[in-house]
């Protein structure tokens, strides 16, 4: 990519000002500093965080090593062949082409497995900084109501205790689809997890002695396809997430725009274990979310039946589509809610892409208006990077859930004070119907929903089923390349 003649005067830029532009190409060459974040800023920042790298599949590779190989480890992380931010500027933004892109995360578990405990307390005191102190105390403890006490139960055994890294492997490699194919056969897993772990090892060297490890395929959508991202309800996914360095292309994409383009400290933040003044890492977060079809349709079948009435010349009903799209906050295909007299009425086509970014006719309770904060709250938006799991025929499919952001606070308030709060603008509105508890009745005085006739009702629901449960999750952060390149082998236990 042309950047244009370089700028001489960008080393007096400190990385906090960078990190508060909004991150177009326009603001960065106004303050003369697209030669830093080209030089200094990208090459630190591993890819798949700033932009989505494009691929059909990625393999999610949970690793817990081995005590004895300590220092074989750290020499097997730090020649990773990690791709990053400055990998995908140089392909335009556009992806990562038909090679595979590596990812390394690491838990605070991982940390304190591979580095020197008063190294850890020195460069990362736990005093002062609660994200610190939230990547320790981990998931379950930061977010009890959805991923803790009751909840706990439906974890499966590969979660129950923490990994110390995450190595991600974005492909377009056909042969993680035909595995996937084969996981729910009979004598599949174990034939599966041997392929999964050849893959595995070939395209990162690992050491057969290196530790344990198990695995997780992610797909774009149910075929396996470049089609659009979906999940196993049939809805478009992650087409409101932060834009960074947008293109008029990217402008045109469904979803409401916030910031766009938004500023990098979105999602980024100063990794205080490398000595490199611009490197930059991001915490992330990870979960294993079941969807439940049958029981988000039945839950919809019940919502249309609540708000169908009697009129003059028969039953108004209410359709299923619009009820699911009620729950979801937006149709299928990403467009926003029908004006009421267009749903009524039928009269003319979908909103187009210019108008995709409102909100008008979104129930505050809908799953992507409490996922997704608004009214001044565009500081606690989180960057999504999920894949669905399984296959039409799979006993259990979902969704592998990823999300980078510069503090937890993001994520945890949409999950504390979003999803699973009662309150919206205090307005007591109750939890996100996609994770209400099985028997919980949904009855508050401004849960309303539009009937079939426009007015606005309160609804009165039971949930057989819930629609989406929890199977595991940690949290994580994405280091810089500095950081595992330069700085971990110094650092490291002896």
């Amino acid at each position: 990519m042309d950047m244009g003649p370089a700028n001489s005067d960008y080393k007096r830029f400190h990385i906090s000002e960078v990190l508060s532009l909004p991150a177009g190409l326009e603001a960065f060459q106004a303050g003369k500093i697209d030669a830093l974040l080209e030089d200094k800023l990208l090459p630190e920042v591993q890819a798949g965080i700033l932009m989505d790298t494009g691929h059909l599949f990625t393999l999610y590779c949970f690793l817990t090593f081995n005590p004895a190989k300590k220092r074989a480890i750290g020499e097997w992380l730090k020649d990773l062949k990690l791709a990053t931010a400055r990998d995908q500027w140089s392909e335009g933004l556009q992806g990562l082409g038909n090679e595979n892109a590596i990812t390394l995360l690491l838990s605070y578990e991982g940390y304190e497995f591979l580095l020197d405990e008063r190294r850890i307390n020195g460069l990362i005191p736990l005093k002062g900084d609660d994200d610190i102190n939230a990547f320790r105390k981990g998931l379950a403890n930061r977010c009890p109501d959805a991923f803790g006490g009751v909840n706990r139960r439906t974890v499966e055994n590969y979660y129950e205790k923490p990994s110390h890294a995450l190595v991600l492997i974005h492909s377009n490699d056909i042969l993680l689809k035909e595995i996937n194919a084969r996981r729910d056969t009979e004598k599949g897993e174990a034939e599966t997890s041997k392929a999964l772990l050849k893959f595995f090892s070939d395209a990162t060297f690992f050491g057969e002695d290196f530790g344990e490890v198990f695995f997780e395929i992610g797909m774009r959508n149910p075929e396996g396809s470049s089609g659009q991202a979906r999940e196993w309800f049939g809805f478009r996914d992650g087409i409101s997430n932060p834009r960074f360095f947008p293109s008029p292309e990217t402008r045109k994409t469904l979803g409401p725009r916030f910031e766009e383009p938004a500023p990098l400290s979105t999602v980024l933040r100063k990794d205080r274990l490398s000595p490199n003044t611009h490197a930059c890492g991001s915490f992330a977060v990870f979960l294993k979310l079941q969807e439940h079809r049958r029981a988000f349709e039945e839950l919809a079948t019940g919502l249309a039946a609540e708000l169908s009435i009697a009129g003059p010349d028969g039953e108004m009903r209410l359709n299923q589509e619009e009820a699911e799209a009620y729950i979801i906050g937006r149709y299928k295909d990403g467009s926003p809610l029908r004006p009421l007299a267009e749903t009524l009425q039928k009269q003319g086509p979908l909103p187009g892409p210019e108008n995709q970014s409102a909100f008008e006719g979104c129930p505050l309770q809908a799953h992507i208006r409490k996922a997704a904060p608004l009214g001044g709250q565009s500081d606690k938006r989180i960057v999504r990077r999920g894949r669905i799991y399984g296959h039409e025929k799979s006993s259990r499919k979902g969704i592998l859930f990823l999300s980078f952001q510069s503090s937890f606070r993001q994520f945890e308030d949409i999950i504390n004070r979003g999803l699973y709060a009662y309150n919206y603008h205090n307005l007591n509105i109750g939890q996100d119907l996609l994770f209400a508890e099985k028997g919980s009745y949904l009855v508050h005085e401004d849960r309303k929903y539009r009937d079939a006739a426009g007015n606005m009702q309160r609804v009165y629901q039971f949930v057989h089923e819930k629609p989406v449960s929890f199977r595991g999750g940690q949290y994580f952060f994405a280091p810089s390349v500095s950081f595992i390149r330069e700085s971990l082998i110094p650092y490291m236990k002896k």
